[in-house]
């Protein structure tokens, strides 16, 4: 599936509700393709996975102010302790894949996220 982020929307995005098959798969991995238009202050999510029992995930681009433009990766499993980690985000207006792949095991996982296979 594909999604464009056009600048300022908050709806575009992957959403993965509640479903028992896939509550607490670990490890797991997210693959997808996306074209973000602008880096906005608010992180917009491109993908979401949550839900009222077992693990919730998601991935999103953000611009920090006098920092670089960034995709960050949210866990939460345990105990409502929540994992955020960080990574360069890709050029604006293009197509670039983006994945992660995760253990899910511990906070002190990290996971690998890649841009165009980098």
């Amino acid at each position: 599936m594909a999604r464009d982020f056009a600048g300022g929307a908050t709806t575009d995005r992957v959403q993965v509700t509640q479903n028992a098959n896939i509550n607490n798969l670990r490890p797991f991995s997210f693959s997808g393709w996306v074209w973000i238009d602008a880096y906005d202050a608010v992180p917009r999510r491109i993908y979401n996975k949550s839900g009222s029992a077992g693990a919730a995930h998601s991935l999103l681009a953000a611009h920090h102010p006098g920092a670089a433009d960034i995709l960050q990766f949210h866990a939460v499993l345990w105990n409502s302790s929540q994992g955020v980690w960080t990574g360069p985000g890709p050029a604006i207006a293009g197509w670039h894949h983006v994945a992660v792949a995760y253990a899910y095991q511990a906070t002190t996982d990290d996971p690998v996220m890649y841009v165009d296979g980098v």
